[in-house]
């Protein structure tokens, strides 16, 4: 069971990471170019709540292991 909830906790975190990439990458400005300002906010509202979602769901241990920084020390200790 807690294999399940850690992967649910990695999908979310992942998922949020994405999302929040392609908005800063481009996403929120070509929407507003196309005056698409209510989907605009809606990708801001949704992109808010997960973050608080991570922030308030994700120990810091959770997220070390998760995010990947755990193997990369591996792989530099190595």
């Amino acid at each position: 069971m807690k294999s399940v909830v850690l992967l649910l906790k990695g999908v979310l975190l992942w998922v949020t990471i994405l999302s929040i990439f392609c908005f800063i990458a481009g996403g929120f400005e070509s929407l507003v170019e196309a005056d698409k300002w209510l989907a605009a906010g809606f990708w801001l509202t949704i992109n808010i709540a997960l973050g608080y979602i991570c922030h308030s769901c994700l120990s810091c241990h959770e997220l070390y292991k998760l995010s990947g920084s755990k193997w990369f020390d591996k792989l530099l200790r190595a």
